[in-house]
């Protein structure tokens, strides 16, 4: 389901119906029963927090304070760590003023501008950590420009925002 907004004939900003999120380790895919929030990861000599969500892709979310340079070592090896036997998005997520900051890994893409799954899987999994409300839209900052995610508080849906903008016109003949 997508709606439209129009501009003086243009469209502008579209919002999307993501679906519902996936917490369950297995249909992640994740090597474990249940559910990982805020569950434990070694990475190399570090244990890192997170949490593992679906959007119909893999991701690991964490809020860990994470330094630049330790973001880029372990980005990498937290996407081919063996809990996630298809690999896994990665998350560095920050929560500031009410709105999230986002850097992602993608598997198999490196480090992105922007990811629409792991912007609404870091909103989920924000609101699921008490760190930004349900029901309500939630900026997520990304290298890229600015979503608005609002994740329903019975998980039945996440909501993703955003501006719409012409990137090419052509005419097939």
């Amino acid at each position: 389901h997508v709606k439209v907004k129009v501009k003086e004939g243009e469209a502008a900003e579209a919002q999307v119906n993501m679906g519902s999120p996936s917490l369950d380790c297995p249909s992640i895919p994740m090597d474990c029963q249940g559910r990982f929030i805020n569950g434990e990861l070694t990475v190399g000599r570090r244990v890192i927090r997170g949490t593992a969500v679906s959007m119909g892709n893999p991701h690991f979310i964490t809020f860990e304070d994470v330094s630049r340079a330790d973001m880029k070592k372990m980005g990498p090896m937290i996407g081919k760590h063996p809990l996630f036997p298809k690999m896994t998005n990665v998350e560095f997520a920050r929560v500031i003023d009410g709105s999230l900051e986002v850097t992602v890994f993608e598997r198999g893409a490196g480090w992105t501008m922007a990811c629409g799954t792991g912007a609404c899987a870091s909103a989920v999994a924000a609101a699921i950590g008490g760190m930004v409300p349900y029901d309500r839209d939630v900026p997520v900052r990304l290298p890229g420009g600015v979503l608005s995610i609002s994740v329903a508080k019975d998980l039945s849906s996440v909501r993703m925002t955003g501006p719409a903008v012409r990137v090419f016109q052509g005419d097939i003949e």
